[in-house]
């Protein structure tokens, strides 16, 4: 009779004549969705079936147990069922043993999850509950399976459910949206999104809010939600993702119970990064009372409300949902060109007022300055720069860094503690605040008005020191944070580094080339050397030379013979005769027609010279023609010298390269300045690096090409090339300040880190040839001075200069031996791999990222063996590692 009369009355509430709200609410009342009028009407007859079978059938709906003597009695302790949350049964028996239930298997409509056995004392109940959690699964009518419970030896079973499982779905009465108040922003300018609840439900029957915006979570978004202005009677609080949100509620009806209304709050975001940003489509969750006279407003709305309580699930409800619609942000980047180093952060400001307590003051005396910052932005996104950087105060007035902040409605107040430091101000100066108009996309300088304050000596003292207050005084550090700008090319970084470039890529041709050169200049030290020694062999060799450069230029050669002749036999040329040359001649066994020729040719010319009208022009002799050959050929090693000059001088022909180069990265550089895309400015970065790189291999100022690629890489993002560049550069340049300081920069954006400190820098085996060559040549020619001046000195530094060259050599063969080529890995991300090949497994546990510097092992095909910095080994594609030059 119980079953029948809990099934009459449901019917009658079908019909609309029962105690449920009539029409399709009535179904809501039964299952938990009201809003599915379309979904439930066609569906009334199948629930008419229901009905009449329930009265037939020893089957309830819900909380509707059948009475039996033996059979375990059977609790929903949920009145609505939804597929998302867990529910609970109770199971009395009475037993006089400890009951055992029986194993309950999973159905594709519920799912069981665990079950308890409590003891009950003196409960009308039953002597022992059995409390069973279970989950739907499936959304509709879904039927609760019978429990068999070992009591006492015999097996009892529940009687069997029907459940009816809901779901959260939509409503007419409710709505949800997010607005933006723009959809175009730059990097740091605070946007305001509002958020907008519209609710025609009984405020007293809404429970439970969910509201989680995505981008909550965002760590390149900051989130500020700004203090209500609104009157208290309008407040009304909510649980927005994880914080209390105080909305401005609307309400314009008086009927009883009032509905929720209208509830509105902004949230103030601003992005870190540029490029393009969606907020998500946010959901919008709660649950409704599908009650009548449920409580709420226990406390002051915007204190505490039900929508901070979870739903009580023994009375029935329904979960309720909406929606907002996506919104797309398209977030710039700020312009370079413009923007001042103390640039405040500020955007949409108003106005800027400056106050000053007292208006008379002593040197040194604490003064409270005032700055009020007016704008529509929300007060907690208001930020004061550093006024101890404004110019205007520097010298005048100290300013603390402490600065006490005090929230306005129309904007932000902030304190600070200054000084005067001179009797010589009349006024507090007028700050120069540079701040950026969105509208107008630039920057503007907000100057405030001067403060008049009169400033009086102390103690006698019309200024005071600045030492005396703790921390005003700024230290001098150097930072290791960024990049320097590009080399610019100079005469002597050009020849340097050509010289470098010699020495290091000859080194085979100046280890042959030694020793020929000190062979053939050795004969010219022994020759200097002699004409020291022996003051006659000067004299007859001075005199040789003479007849050869007289014979040379055409010159009259015979006095120039003459004096030869008296130079060998040490006779005064003044008093040799013919007669006399050819007798010294004889006496030396020459050869009798030289002597003859001789004599005739001396004899001649002192005919002409003492007897004018006798004698005839002799002709140039041999010793003159092979003068004037000798003189050609000098001539045609000058051209030559001229001719490889030249050739040197052409290779920086290609210097049209470097000023490409440098014009493709001042392009790159003015379109940033400019806050052009990203994208384009990038590109730009990446053409001037490739053509840097291009200028290196070329030979091109190879150093400072590659420090200029690095710059333009690490413009790109590219960390991975900018590392290998400036250790292509540092091959070439190891002791530049400049080079080192941008590596480290660059290392220091590195993903990847290792435990162990990274090892010093070695000398690059380029420098290490390099200087083997200098020192080759170097000791050939010091061992030149000491065949030409053969003492101790020369011989001590030559000794030691050839054993400096000999362990020099030793360390650059035992460096190229033993050492091993090195690269860096240039693409974001790859798995270092067991073997080479990518059928083997990674051999850690995440990627490998841009910036990893590696040595190699082995290279097998297309993979290559790497040592990390760690030492530990890996496989990874060639084309993905970038190896240096040695």
């Amino acid at each position: 009779m119980r079953a029948g009369g809990k099934t009459q009355k449901l019917f009658l509430a079908l019909l609309g004549n029962g105690r449920l709200p009539a029409g399709p609410h009535c179904l809501s009342g039964l299952c938990g969705t009201p809003g599915r009028r379309a979904l439930l009407a066609p569906r009334i007859p199948s629930a008419l079936v229901y009905i009449a079978l329930a009265i037939r059938v020893p089957v309830a709906l819900a909380q509707d147990v059948p009475e039996a003597v033996q059979g375990p009695r059977l609790h929903m302790m949920e009145a609505s069922w939804f597929v998302d949350e867990v529910s609970t049964v109770l199971l009395f028996v009475d037993a006089k043993v400890e009951p055992i239930l029986q194993p309950i298997e999973d159905t594709d409509e519920i799912r069981f999850l665990d079950s308890e056995v409590m003891k009950l004392e003196e409960d009308e109940r039953g002597s022992y509950a059995m409390s069973v959690r279970f989950l739907p699964l499936r959304t509709g009518v879904r039927d609760f399976p019978s429990l068999a419970v070992d009591v006492d030896g015999d097996v009892l079973r529940s009687l069997p459910r029907q459940l009816f499982v809901g779901e959260p779905h939509l409503s007419d009465s409710m709505s949800f949206i997010i607005e933006a108040e723009k959809t175009q922003v730059y990097v740091g300018e605070p946007l305001r999104l509002d958020f907008i609840w519209r609710c025609q439900l009984p405020m007293n029957q809404m429970r439970a809010l969910s509201l989680y915006p995505d981008f909550f979570n965002d760590s390149d978004i900051e989130v500020v939600i700004p203090r209500s202005v609104v009157p208290e009677e309008e407040q009304f609080g909510l649980p927005v993702g994880g914080r209390r949100v105080i909305a401005h509620r609307i309400s314009g009806e008086e009927a009883f119970p009032p509905s929720l209304g209208e509830l509105r709050f902004s949230v103030f975001v601003r992005f870190e990064e540029s490029g393009m940003f969606e907020i998500l489509r946010t959901r919008l969750l709660c649950s409704r009372l599908l009650v009548e006279n449920a409580q709420s407003n226990r406390y002051a709305a915007y204190f505490d409300n039900a929508l901070f309580e979870s739903v009580d699930r023994s009375l029935p409800n329904e979960k309720l949902h909406a929606f907002s619609s996506p919104i797309e942000i398209e977030v710039l980047p700020l312009p370079s060109k413009g923007r001042l180093e103390s640039f405040s952060g500020l955007f949409n400001v108003n106005s800027i007022e400056v106050s000053v307590q007292p208006a008379t003051a002593e040197v040194g005396q604490l003064i409270e300055v005032r700055v009020e910052v007016n704008s529509d932005v929300c007060s907690e996104m208001l930020e004061l720069p550093d006024l101890s950087r404004q110019a205007s105060l520097q010298n005048r007035f100290w300013v603390g860094q402490e600065v006490n902040e005090i929230w306005r409605p129309s904007g932000r107040t902030f304190v600070a503690r200054a000084r005067p430091l001179s009797v010589e101000s009349i006024a507090f100066p007028s700050l120069a605040i540079q701040i950026f108009d969105p509208d107008e996309a630039d920057y503007r300088l907000i100057r405030t008005r001067p403060v008049p304050i009169e400033i009086s000596a102390r103690d006698g003292m019309s200024y005071f020191p600045v030492e005396k207050i703790p921390g005003a005084q700024y230290s001098v550090i150097g930072s290791n944070e960024g990049i320097w700008h590009n080399y610019d090319a100079t005469i002597m970084g050009d020849v340097m580094d050509e010289l470098v470039n010699l020495l290091a890529d000859g080194l085979w041709a100046f280890v042959l080339l030694g020793p020929i050169l000190f062979y053939g200049l050795s004969f010219w030290a022994r020759e200097a050397r002699r004409r020291a020694i022996d003051e006659a062999y000067r004299i007859r060799r001075e005199a040789f030379e003479k007849f050869k450069r007289a014979a040379s230029k055409g010159e009259d050669d015979v006095e120039a013979l003459r004096e030869l002749v008296a130079a060998c036999f040490e006779r005064r040329q003044a008093a040799l005769t013919a007669k006399d040359v050819a007798r010294l001649l004889d006496a030396a066994e020459g050869e009798r027609d030289l002597v003859e020729e001789i004599e005739a040719t001396i004899g001649e010319t002192d005919t002409r010279k003492y007897n004018p009208g006798k004698g005839k022009p002799g002709e140039r002799k041999r010793t003159g023609r092979l003068g004037e050959r000798v003189f050609e050929l000098f001539q045609k090693g000058l051209v030559s010298v001229i001719l490889i000059i030249a050739l040197g001088a052409a290779e920086y022909s290609n210097a049209a390269d470097w000023d490409d180069a440098e014009a493709l990265f001042t392009a790159a550089l003015e379109s940033a300045e400019e806050g052009l895309g990203s994208e384009m400015t990038e590109s730009k970065f990446a053409a001037a690096a490739l053509e840097f790189e291009s200028c290196a291999a070329n030979g091109i100022r190879a150093g400072l090409s590659w420090y200029n690629a690095g710059n333009a890489w690490f413009k790109t993002g590219e960390i991975g090339r900018s590392i290998a560049s400036y250790r292509q550069a540092q091959t070439r340049m190891p002791f530049d300040e400049r080079v080192a300081t941008s590596l480290e920069a660059a290392r220091a954006l590195r993903l990847d880190s290792f435990s162990h400190d990274r090892e010093s820098i070695e000398t690059p085996i380029r420098w290490q040839k390099a200087m083997f060559s200098l020192l080759w040549l170097v000791s050939f020619g010091v061992n030149l001075f000491w065949i030409r001046y053969r003492n101790r000195v020369w011989l001590t530094v030559s000794g030691v200069l050839f054993g400096v060259t000999i362990m020099q050599g030793l360390l650059l063969g035992w460096a190229v031996v033993t050492g091993r080529d090195e690269g860096v890995l240039i693409v974001d991300e790859v798995y270092g791999r067991k073997g080479p090949g990518y059928s083997y497994l990674s051999s850690y546990a995440d990627p490998l990222h841009n910036g990893i510097e590696l040595s190699l092992l082995e290279v097998r095909g297309e993979w290559l063996l790497a040592s990390l910095e760690d030492g530990s080994d890996c496989w990874l594609p060639c084309e993905t590692v970038q190896i240096l030059e040695r």
